[in-house]
């Protein structure tokens, strides 16, 4: 978003809180200024809308919450490629495992963990794991991958507490989940991914 955008809904706020000193205003700026325009926007239509007149001006973290909200609500407006329909991974991109890290005494992690995969299945992956970020896969992965990968340890592909598959809220998680995966995801080929 252009500063310009960013100075047009801000002051729309200000009308509506209290008015920002130029050192405030360029703070919130650089904090969200990778908010694109019409989610911000959106962002300040709901801050008015949800706060009484000369209220104090919201947190950077209203507005950093409102654009995982839009995120939520409007996934198909920032993905990079069109969604494909996929029997495997059910459109979210990426293949879902549910390893027991006690079967592997990992001095790290305990009990039954999710571990999320690339789709070797469909293009969906490109959308989940974003152009921009540093930790892009290097690698898809289909069943037999995985299944190949994790052959000495116990796993599922289902959380042994569920009989139906886990539903998303969305094929896009939020991004604190997305810099976890990044984290987990990029590992050499002939290693177990823990």
């Amino acid at each position: 978003m252009k500063f310009d955008e960013f100075a047009e809904e801000i002051a729309k706020l200000e009308k509506w809180t209290k008015p920002l000193k130029d050192e405030q205003r360029e703070l919130i700026y650089q904090e969200v200024k990778n908010i694109p325009s019409e989610a911000f926007h959106d962002i300040i239509q709901n801050t008015i809308n949800s706060s009484s007149p000369n209220s104090p001006f919201p947190s950077i973290k209203r507005f950093k919450d409102g654009w995982t909200e839009w995120i939520r609500e409007h996934p198909e407006k920032i993905w990079e490629y069109p969604q494909e329909e996929c029997e495997y991974c059910n459109g979210r991109g990426y293949l879902e495992v549910w390893i027991n890290y006690d079967s592997v005494k990992s001095q790290y992690q305990q009990g039954w963990n999710a571990k999320l995969y690339p789709c070797g299945y469909c293009n969906n992956w490109k959308n989940f794991f974003p152009r921009n970020r540093t930790l892009r896969p290097k690698k898809t992965y289909t069943w037999e991958d995985i299944e190949e990968i994790l052959k000495n340890v116990e796993w599922r592909r289902l959380p042994p507490w569920a009989g139906k598959p886990k539903k998303s809220i969305s094929p896009k998680p939020i991004p604190e989940m997305v810099d976890q995966i990044f984290r987990d995801v990029d590992i050499d080929d002939n290693e177990i991914p823990f």
